[in-house]
Parts: structure tokens; C-alpha cells; sequence
């Protein structure tokens, strides 16, 4: 019950920190929603999280979002190069 409590804090934080426009929040956020251990997982959000810190220069971010277009087969070739750049454009 207190992890939960302590949880639920830490997301309210997080929220307050989004926000004001961190971006390392944004990705902490992100990485807690499709870890989905501790709430329910949602990748929806999380994506969306990830695009906007990525848009905003966040690196990891950026980075996360290229590695898993190209694990899950999205990006292949000239596709895939025309991806990682418009990625990293942001």
C-alpha cells in the first residue's frame, strides 16, 4: 500500500515536471507506462510521451523510438534510413 502511495506521488511529479516542459520526465513517464509493472501499461501514451520529448531534442528518447522501429520490423532499407533521420531532424 505505501509503494503505491509513494508511486502515485512520483507519477503526480513527474506530471507537474511534464508540464513544465521537462523532457527527462517525459521519458521517465514514458519508460513507466510501457514497463507497465507498476500501472497499467499504455503503450498510447507512452508513444506519445517518447514523440514529444524526441520533438523537444531529448536524445534517449530519440533513441529508443529508432531502436524499436527497427526490432519490431517497421523500418526497412532506404525506409528505415529515411526514419532514423526524420527522427533525429526533431
Amino acid at each position: 500500500m505505501f509503494e503505491k502511495m509513494k508511486l502515485k506521488k512520483e507519477i503526480k511529479r513527474l506530471n507537474k515536471q511534464i508540464d513544465a516542459g521537462d523532457v527527462q520526465a517525459m521519458y521517465d513517464l514514458a519508460m513507466i507506462y510501457l514497463d507497465g509493472s507498476i500501472i497499467k501499461k499504455d503503450e498510447t501514451k507512452a508513444y506519445s510521451l517518447l514523440q514529444k520529448a524526441a520533438n523537444l531534442g531529448h536524445i534517449q528518447s530519440k533513441t529508443y523510438l529508432v531502436s524499436k522501429k527497427i526490432t519490431d520490423g517497421i523500418a526497412v532499407g532506404a525506409k528505415a534510413f529515411s526514419d532514423i533521420q526524420s527522427i533525429f531532424k526533431s
